[in-house]
């Protein structure tokens, strides 16, 4: 049966279920600031902010197990309330979320009682599934990247990256610290997923990752700090068992559990210092963001330094720590694995793991070094649109940049056009070698209006396809307008 009542002993990963709920509390507050910033400083919604609040009740009291369930709940809502997802760190976290009712679910089906539910019953069943989700990220992080064009220095977005990082001596734009830039992507990525399931090595492994996340986190290429600090929680996955019982009688735990309101205002007092920044208007909300993120992440890796080496050797600590007891999370870890992979299958070309790598995998070419041609299951990718004429700025934009887009991303921009809109739209455009026409008074493809399914439109989306190669970093951006095209 998927849930099967008994009753095990999990006490001995109550501390292990405490940090994670800590840590992935803390990225909700990021989560909620990158969204913020996604909707321009709007309101980000009402259950964004419910579930926020709940992770806060969280971080002040991680031990209970029922702020935090809530706060996933409320997040899992908020989420699918705002579909279509369209980045990865977001596609990601609602895998995670999704594990994470599951395993509760498993445990409350278990037990038939909330209130003896520990932070231990619900970690033993999830961390299996978070670690092979940490597994995954890296593994894709770097087979995306073993292509042509992201290991030349001229076009690679590691190199991309590199150069917006505060170096100096001209580092920045030395040609051997671009190489170095390339080559380390590669070997960390690898080198953290493999130490994490080496006893000897895990305790590196984990500074490691933790360390390449931060780097990555303060990169002002994008705001980064969400993802990072959603890797931080499933870092934290790996943490000793012990880890927190060393924290506390350490002199900073003792410190903030010296009474019962140190750690609560001082909690409480960096989001006051937050909110501060921003109502005076000291830094902007991108900086004032990085800074939080800065001091949260230098604390984080201070503790794991000093506290998390383990000397123990357990089956947890090698890759018999992957061994789900629920079945489900097995199944729902393998859809993740296979949606990393739909670029080469032919499905979608974006929420892969795909970002920075340069990879190209559109009209049955591609530019990864191990395969030579996409091994298609679906023909989406090679069905192609070329803007020839059109009085629409935003298609001539496209055409004279040289970009090309998928059919289905361009029938869901032309069906989500409003009605009166289309009544003056003149369009010519090339679909794999037939020229088809949209007028006020002809149209010779009315399939093209047709909306999609909402299973493609919420999940599966597609990059426009770039005509220039070697591949640019970033070489095909997502549409940007899904609602309607540009009305100017």
């Amino acid at each position: 049966m998927m849930f099967q009542r008994s009753q095990v002993d999990n006490s001995q990963y109550n501390d292990q279920g405490t940090a994670f709920i800590w840590m992935w509390s803390v990225f909700c507050l990021f989560h909620l600031a990158r969204r913020i910033s996604e909707t321009g400083m709007s309101n980000p919604g009402t259950l964004y902010i419910l579930a926020t609040l709940f992770s806060l009740v969280a971080i002040l009291k991680p031990r209970l197990i029922l702020p935090f369930i809530i706060s996933v709940l409320l997040g899992f809502a908020a989420t699918l309330q705002t579909m279509p997802i369209v980045s990865n760190h977001t596609l990601m976290r609602i895998f995670l979320m999704t594990g994470m009712l599951i395993s509760f679910l498993y445990v409350f089906v278990q037990q038939r009682n909330i209130t003896r539910i520990t932070t231990g019953d619900f970690y033993a069943p999830f961390a299996p599934y978070g670690k092979a989700m940490l597994a995954i990220m890296y593994f894709y992080g770097v087979f995306h990247k073993l292509n042509t064009d992201f290991l030349n220095p001229e076009t690679s977005c590691a190199v991309k990256l590199w150069e917006l990082y505060p170096l100096p001596f001209g580092l920045a734009d030395a040609l051997w610290t671009h190489y170095i830039a390339i080559y380390a992507a590669l070997v960390i990525e690898t080198a953290i997923i493999i130490m994490l399931f080496i006893p000897r090595l895990k305790y590196v492994g984990l500074l490691l990752g933790l360390v390449f996340h931060f780097i990555l986190g303060i990169n002002g290429y994008r705001f980064f700090v969400a993802f990072s600090s959603m890797t931080f929680s499933l870092h934290f996955l790996f943490l000793s068992a012990d880890f927190v019982s060393r924290f506390q009688t350490g002199r900073v735990g003792i410190f903030l559990s010296k009474n019962n309101w140190n750690y609560p205002v001082l909690a409480l007092g960096m989001l006051v210092l937050y909110g501060g920044i921003l109502a005076l208007d000291l830094m902007s909300f991108y900086y004032a963001t990085l800074t939080m993120f800065i001091i949260v992440s230098i604390c984080i890796i201070a503790a794991v330094a000093i506290y998390a080496r383990d000397g123990v050797v357990s089956p947890d600590n090698t890759w018999r720590g992957l061994l789900a007891p629920n079945k489900v999370l097995y199944i729902l870890s393998v859809v993740y694995f296979i949606n990393c992979a739909m670029p080469y299958i032919g499905l979608k070309t974006q929420q892969n793991l795909n970002m920075f790598s340069n990879l190209y995998t559109e009209r049955g070419q591609t530019n990864h070094i191990l395969l030579t041609t996409p091994p298609y299951l679906f023909d989406y990718q090679n069905d192609i649109v070329r803007i020839l004429r059109s009085n629409e700025p935003y298609f001539r934009r496209l055409r004279d940049e040289g970009l090309l887009i998928p059919y289905v991303e361009f029938r869901r921009m032309l069906s989500q056009t409003p009605e009166e809109h289309r009544k003056y739209l003149a369009l010519m455009y090339d679909r794999n070698g037939k020229v088809e026409l949209i007028t006020p008074e002809k149209i010779t493809d009315p399939g093209v209006f047709e909306p999609l399914s909402p299973w493609l439109v919420d999940w599966f989306h597609f990059r426009y396809v770039t005509t220039k190669h070697p591949q640019q970093c970033n070489g095909h951006r997502m549409p940007e307008n899904r609602d309607a095209i540009d009305k100017d």
